[in-house]
């Protein structure tokens, strides 16, 4: 009997290098996975930037002759919420005029009532009726300019 040699396991001269292929492969998934997680929040904070982008070039444009037109595209883009940013301002003025002409009834010759809804009228483009309040204000304090 001849002294057997103990058997050597022969490895794949491949094999080292497939396993570097799986490592690089599963890295490269992991990479992916963490990075999809956070494409969502960027992407909706764009959109959203966007649209505040949008809103101000709206309120910048509203005495344009093509503002109907560019509110309508924009609206069909980013929906009702761009039209609603554009009047804000607006809506915010007209509760106020309600609020001050509201209060006018119970105190009709408070002069800074007066006065505010002289600003708040002009402000909204109204000269007439902003006129008649600073008269009105006027009248009642004569050093208000």
């Amino acid at each position: 009997m001849t002294p057997q040699k103990p058997e050597t396991k022969k490895t794949n001269p491949a094999t080292p290098f497939l396993y570097g292929v799986f490592i690089v492969f599963f890295v490269f998934i992991m990479i992916n996975l963490v990075a999809s997680q956070n494409i969502s929040p960027l992407y909706f904070q764009m959109i959203n930037d966007e649209k505040r982008a949008a809103a101000t070039y709206l309120t910048d444009i509203r005495k344009l002759p093509l503002f109907s037109s560019e509110l309508l595209r924009y609206k069909n883009n980013y929906g009702q919420e761009v039209e609603r940013e554009v009047f804000k301002i607006e809506e915010a003025r007209r509760k106020n005029i309600t609020k001050l002409e509201r209060a006018l009834k119970d105190n009709p010759s408070s002069r800074d009532l007066l006065y505010n809804l002289s600003i708040l009228y002009r402000e909204a483009g109204d000269d007439i009726k902003a006129g008649e309040y600073l008269k009105l204000a006027k009248e009642i304090d004569p050093n208000i300019k």
